[in-house]
């Protein structure tokens, strides 16, 4: 089943997405030629494809081929949706399969001469690369599966890294990118719930797509036989669902990670889990502990960075946080019985998620702000909820949760020093914030200020107005200090431990506590900021 035919301008861009592929050693006059081409493409770009005429020496519009570094921009046309497609492949795919446009055999011009990438395999790009094109996103990578056994790729192609030979995949580098080629395939039996056992070529690009987790990203696309769409995921990117390729209790059985994949996906595009999808994902939330915690990271930060982050309420509804982060479900559980807050502790962090900019810190911060809420709360006589000490509490198991799944030291760094000095809220006098930057980190303190008004949007309007001057007062006292250059720290302090030294004290602890001593006085008044003041204050005592 194909979409409906492209227009003449998706022709054009889709030819030149063909031929960037061709291996060609061009002369100067053909590459003039190239370059004249390419002028009347885009002076001419509303003509019909066939009448495109470049007056070449060959006198065919395959000449295009020549055009191997252009990066061309094509409006496309598929039942009626129009989206943008930039064509960077170069020169892979017309390599491997070339298509005759004209007289002559495969890959001939029309005087009969073969001209170089003649070798008749099929290639189509594949998978997230057409779905983004299709909805006018940049793909991050293209992906090429072809017909092509993995040594034949690595014969056509000068550079080629052995990504995963036993499934089929030859890097194909080309102008300091890479391109992943994998050959048409179907897998094997899943034993261990992430990777098939064995894998077997096949000539079929439909047993290719068939194996392939959801139906928008099971298009493929190359000129000749354009769109191949055997599972409607033109028509769900349509009706925005995210549906299964086949059952969707044999696709995520057969990976589990499928099931991160779907919130992740529904999630970045704002679409719907289809229902039968969305049932599988409940029956088979459990098979996540075959996934490894540094996969399961990946696709919770893709989540957590995509424009839908609340959508994390879609995994907790299925079953798929209670796998890899209770803490959190203790959360949703946890109510707020204050004026301060209108939601549950975990609805207040779905909310504050989206109040905070699409930053990595920020977002984990976010999510983990309150998790110390359900193990400290306590209820008075009045039934009124109390929170005290959630900031360090939530400290200890913010660094739990982010060592349990492979995080980062520096992030693991700055996300628990965020959790625990998140509910701070200092005076919006310079020395009071002087002194927060000093406690909370110089290079931590403008996400601080981030994360309290996130915070702050996330709760109820009880006074709000109120909250919302105090802090920015402190924003402002904050620019005072920056632009001021007012010492905060120990690392802009005017005397160092150098400088005790020389004036007689002993290295070791001394020189530390009295280093402390003279910041304590300059986050009070930082005109005292001055070596000579500081070291005078020193021989008075």
């Amino acid at each position: 089943m194909l979409a409906e035919p492209f227009d003449a301008l998706a022709l054009c861009g889709f030819f030149l997405f063909s031929v960037l592929m061709c291996r060609k050693q061009a002369d100067a006059e053909q590459c003039d030629c190239a370059a004249d081409a390419a002028e009347h493409i885009r002076e001419n770009i509303c003509l019909h494809f066939v009448q495109c005429e470049v007056g070449c020496r060959h006198g065919e519009f395959e000449i295009a081929a020549e055009i191997a570094a252009l990066d061309f921009l094509a409006v496309v046309t598929v039942n009626h949706i129009q989206f943008p497609m930039l064509f960077g492949l170069r020169q892979v795919a017309h390599r491997i399969g070339i298509r005759r446009h004209g007289g002559g055999g495969a890959g001939e011009t029309g005087d009969g001469h073969c001209r170089g990438g003649c070798h008749g395999y099929e290639a189509f790009a594949v998978g997230g690369c057409v779905r983004d094109s299709i909805l006018g996103r940049s793909p991050d990578d293209w992906d090429i599966t072809t017909s092509a056994k993995p040594e034949q790729v690595k014969a056509l192609f000068h550079r080629t890294v052995d990504t995963g030979l036993q499934h089929g995949t030859v890097t194909v580098l080309m102008e300091k990118e890479g391109y992943e080629v994998t050959t048409y395939r179907v897998d094997g039996e899943y034993e261990d719930g992430r990777h098939p056992k064995e894998v077997t070529f096949t000539a079929s690009l439909e047993e290719d797509l068939k194996r392939r987790d959801f139906t928008i990203n099971a298009m493929a696309y190359n000129p000749s036989s354009g769109l191949v769409d055997l599972f409607g995921g033109l028509e769900d990117i349509e009706r925005k669902i995210i549906r299964c390729v086949g059952d969707p209790l044999e696709r995520f059985t057969e990976d589990a990670l499928r099931i991160m994949r779907a919130v992740r996906f529904s999630a970045q595009l704002g679409f719907a889990i289809e229902e039968e999808t969305r049932k599988a994902l409940k029956v088979l939330a459990p098979n996540l502990k075959h996934v490894s915690a540094e996969r399961i990271q990946v696709e919770l930060v893709k989540l957590l960075m995509s424009p839908h982050p609340d959508y994390l309420r879609v995994a907790y509804e299925a079953g798929i946080t209670a796998e890899f982060l209770p803490e959190f479900d203790a959360c949703m559980t946890t109510s707020q019985n204050t004026p301060h807050h209108c939601y549950t502790v975990g609805e207040h962090i779905l909310h504050s998620l989206c109040h905070v900019r699409a930053d990595k810190v920020l977002r984990i911060t976010m999510l983990l702000h309150d998790i110390g809420k359900p193990v400290v709360r306590k209820t008075d006589e009045n039934g009124r909820d109390h929170f005290k000490m959630h900031g360090i509490a939530g400290e200890k198991m913010a660094a739990q949760i982010l060592r349990r799944l492979k995080f980062d030291n520096d992030t693991i760094r700055k996300v628990t020093r965020l959790v625990k000095w998140h509910d701070d809220r200092p005076e919006g006098m310079t020395k009071a914030v002087r002194r927060a930057v000093n406690r909370i980190g110089e290079d931590l303190f403008p996400y601080y200020l981030e994360v309290q008004q996130a915070d702050m949007l996330a709760q109820s309007d009880y006074r709000r107005a109120e909250k919302q001057e105090r802090l920015d007062k402190v924003k402002e006292a904050y620019e005072t200090i920056i632009n001021e250059h007012q010492c905060v720290s120990l690392k802009t302090l005017a005397v160092t431990g150098k400088d005790l030294i020389e004036a007689g004290y002993k290295p070791g602890r001394e020189i530390g506590e009295t280093l402390n001593r003279l910041l304590e006085v300059v986050l009070a008044d930082p005109q005292k900021n001055q070596k000579e003041i500081l070291l005078d204050m020193l021989d008075e005592k």
